[in-house]
């Protein structure tokens, strides 16, 4: 056990470095002021007799303690970086949004004060680096904001998508300067989650608006109409199955939605988790699939035109091979997203689901790619065949068959926007306060293969 004296020297040095009441002044009992403290300082004492009797007490530092303006300064730096939220603006409490914001930054200022409680306060408000990055955060932010409002007030779609595309690409810098300014910051301690504010109404400030979109990342319909777009190009590629849309009225189509969910709920933690990366987008990817789609035509045109004429069998079968290699390079630019378990499920369950031409040839791929591992053409024997079809699918069959389920199709249909008597794409409007990529309509070509 310490000496009573060094404990209570202990004591109010935390007193005054915590409360900043009457520092290096004991507390007069004949004061009704004191008395009030006096509860804090029995608190504190009483917290320095249990780190002793534990054998764990810390002497804290007879230094200076930092004033409030600095600890202001620091709160705001860790605050605009850690969070994201509004950098290098001071939060206004008439503002719904900064009034539910300010709880965190409260949380953050009592962490900066505790760190200066103990005399372990690192401030990194000066730092040149962390500034820098946060003034380049409120930069892009600001940036975003100036192509949402252009994007608002436009008619012409080509110039709207501009701006729009614009507003992305500004919000993910500010989010990375941000990031980069925190990682030279002590993080914030874990706390309670706050619940998300409601957005802003549609005739507050542009930059709340951003502001709200940046912190929550809802699901809202045009984000969801983004992330099955991605999903579309990653299923394509990595699964290739060569269809657009899935048509729950197919009954070899329904037996891939199971496979197309799995990889859009992937999609979605990645989005949620702020890690997602468009592949859709992608002039590589996209000009891939659009081979891919053109290599399936071809195939099918020289399959229809065969009668068993080696020749046509042949160049089919290279035809396909060249699909094939296509959607294997859009799918190196990819996340590897489907589960190969659920691939091959979906080509043994859809085997004979049905007998067009398209719909065989379009299994075939998928169980072309499933059975190798690495999606090359194999020549003639992979082309569609009853008897080949059954080599391949019949090693496939110990997987099991997969029951798909009302609730995958419900699904599928609500994430993609299909109306149950049309199974055609039907894509909602986006919001004008919505910062995502809108999608355009499958074009003529990418429908073709359909």
């Amino acid at each position: 056990m310490s000496d009573p004296a060094v404990l209570s020297q202990e004591t109010n040095r935390r007193f005054w470095r915590t409360t900043r009441y009457k520092p290096g002044k004991k507390l007069d009992m004949s004061l009704a002021e004191d008395r009030a403290k006096s509860k804090d300082w029995l608190r504190i004492n009483n917290e320095v007799k249990a780190e002793d009797a534990a054998g764990k007490l810390r002497i804290t530092p007879d230094v200076p303690f930092t004033d409030d303006v600095t600890l202001t300064k620091e709160t705001d730096a860790r605050f605009w970086a850690q969070v994201g939220y509004k950098p290098n603006q001071k939060l206004d409490m008439t503002n719904a949004q900064d009034r539910a914001k300010s709880k965190k930054w409260l949380e953050i200022n009592k962490q900066v004060r505790a760190e200066d409680a103990v005399g372990a306060l690192v401030l990194t408000f000066n730092n040149p680096d962390v500034q820098r990055k946060i003034a380049e955060a409120a930069a892009h932010e600001a940036n975003a904001a100036s192509h949402a409002e252009a994007a608002a007030q436009t008619t012409d779609p080509n110039v709207k998508q501009a701006h729009v595309d614009a507003a992305n690409q500004a919000l993910d810098q500010s989010q990375q300067a941000g990031q980069a300014a925190a990682s030279a910051q002590p993080k914030a301690e874990p706390a309670h989650e706050q619940p998300v504010p409601p957005p802003p109404p549609k005739t507050a400030p542009t930059a709340d608006q951003i502001a709200h979109v940046k912190q929550t990342r809802t699901i809202t319909a045009a984000v969801k109409a983004m992330l099955a777009r991605e999903a579309n190009a990653r299923f394509i590629a990595q699964t290739h199955y060569p269809r657009q849309v899935l048509d729950p009225h197919n009954a070899q189509d329904r037996k891939w939605i199971p496979v197309w969910l799995d990889i859009y709920k992937k999609v979605e933690r990645e989005y949620m988790n702020g890690t997602l990366k468009t592949t859709y987008d992608n002039p590589v990817v996209a000009q891939n699939l659009a081979e891919a789609s053109a290599h399936d035509r071809e195939t099918i045109a020289h399959m229809n035109t065969s009668a068993g004429d080696p020749a046509a069998i042949a160049a089919a079968a290279a035809a396909q091979a060249q699909a094939s290699q296509k959607r294997d390079a859009a799918a190196a630019q990819q996340p590897q997203t489907a589960d190969s378990g659920l691939v091959q499920q979906a080509v043994a369950d859809s085997a004979g689901a049905s007998t067009s031409q398209a719909d065989q040839l379009a299994n075939d791929q998928a169980a072309t790619k499933a059975a190798d591992g690495e999606g090359r053409g194999a020549g003639a024997g992979t082309i569609v065949k009853a008897g080949a079809a059954a080599l391949v699918i019949g090693g496939l069959l110990t997987w099991g068959l997969y029951r798909w389920t009302k609730r995958d199709v419900a699904s599928y249909r609500e994430i993609e926007g299909i109306d149950r008597r049309n199974p055609v794409r039907s894509r909602p409007a986006v919001e004008k306060t919505i910062i995502v990529k809108p999608l355009p309509p499958p074009t003529a070509e990418q429908m073709a293969v359909r």
